[in-house]
């Protein structure tokens, strides 16, 4: 026995004004018929003692007249209740909030920012969820409402990473233009995960990487502009770079070797690197990370000397060289993958010219 059947679009708990709280309740109760139906229907095949055919109409039509009941349609659905949604704040309200939310962007760079604590005081961890609602709001909150939680309940717990005393990570993370652009970004708000999804992020990705590395200097074949095909990506976070990058460089090393060779597969890393790059290739099931010693002689950068002379007892013990971390862009070797990480001064240092 099969029963179709098609209930009503119930749209994002977001996006329902008043009034639409019976037809979600309406729209639950439904579903949970239908999962009743559902462990039924599967003890009754489970079950040798089978229903009769007439027993089984009667049950069938007693959940269909249930589940219409309960605020679904089999066949069309009422055209009222799936009418477009308009959402309260319309584009003159936007324009109004809009001009709000800049100027408190501006009191705060020229106004607070220099007269707060770089990190906040007087809270612990787990101090926001008392604050705030235990379950997500049915209904739209107004932007007044909003804000002002923002400005009392969020804003007390976070780090000024714009501030001028703060010298943590990196700097330079935003600037007023980013944040206009930001704006145009999320107006927009494309998905570029391919080509043909947002053709400008593609392309503007590949553009700006490749003014990323003529800034950082390294050769021409890793441009995408160069007929190599070369070229970088943009990821989220420099941990989520160094887990691709180990990926990328063990599936190219691999190409072509015996699955055994995974277990020669050895990363190098300046004594200096993040400890990311440790636990990507920890991710990644690389057995064999090698430190090598960076000292304050050479400004703890990674010396292409010190590196060869490690690389060489490795190669002589057959283990195959797949990856190199440095603080600053060295050359390859050994044929091996080298993802550059810009530090703190170094960003500085290309911002500067």
């Amino acid at each position: 026995m099969k029963v179709s059947f098609r209930l009503r679009s119930s749209k994002s708990l977001s996006h329902f004004k008043s009034g639409h709280t019976a037809y979600r309740a309406a729209n639950h109760r439904a579903f949970n018929l239908v999962e009743r139906f559902h462990r039924r229907h599967v003890s009754e095949i489970e079950d040798p003692v089978v229903l009769d055919e007439a027993a089984q109409t009667e049950q069938t039509e007693g959940l269909l007249d249930d589940i219409s009941r309960a605020g679904c349609s089999l066949h069309n659905p009422d055209p009222a209740l799936l009418k477009d949604y308009t959402h309260p704040v319309d584009m003159a309200e936007f324009r109004k909030l809009g001009y709000e939310v800049v100027d408190w962007i501006s009191d705060y760079f020229t106004q607070q920012l220099s007269t707060l604590p770089v990190k906040p005081n007087g809270i612990q961890p787990g101090y926001l969820p008392p604050l705030l609602e235990k379950e997500a709001p049915e209904e739209p909150q107004p932007w007044s409402q909003v804000f002002q939680d923002f400005k009392l309940k969020l804003l007390p717990g976070a780090v000024h990473w714009q501030h001028p005393l703060f010298f943590a990570y990196f700097p330079a993370n935003t600037s007023t233009p980013a944040m206009l652009a930001d704006m145009l970004a999320g107006a927009i708000n494309m998905i570029g995960f391919s080509w043909a999804a947002g053709p400008v992020s593609t392309e503007l990705e590949m553009v700006m990487m490749d003014w990323l590395g003529k800034l950082c200097g390294i050769p021409e074949k890793f441009l995408h502009s160069s007929a190599s095909g070369g070229g970088g990506v943009i990821q989220g976070t420099a941990s989520e770079a160094s887990i691709v990058s180990i990926l990328a460089a063990r599936a190219k090393i691999m190409k072509g070797r015996p699955e055994a060779d995974k277990l020669r597969l050895v990363a190098y890393s300046s004594n200096q690197a993040h400890s990311a790059f440790k636990k990507a290739c920890m991710i990644a099931d690389i057995d064999h990370v090698r430190e090598i010693p960076a000292t304050s002689v050479h400004h703890f950068a990674l010396q292409p000397e010190a590196l060869e002379r490690v690389m060489q007892v490795v190669v002589s013990g057959f283990r195959v060289c797949f990856r190199v971390d440095t603080r600053m862009g060295l050359g390859s070797a050994w044929g091996s993958s080298v993802r550059v990480q810009v530090q703190y001064q170094d960003g500085i240092r290309l911002c500067m010219g």
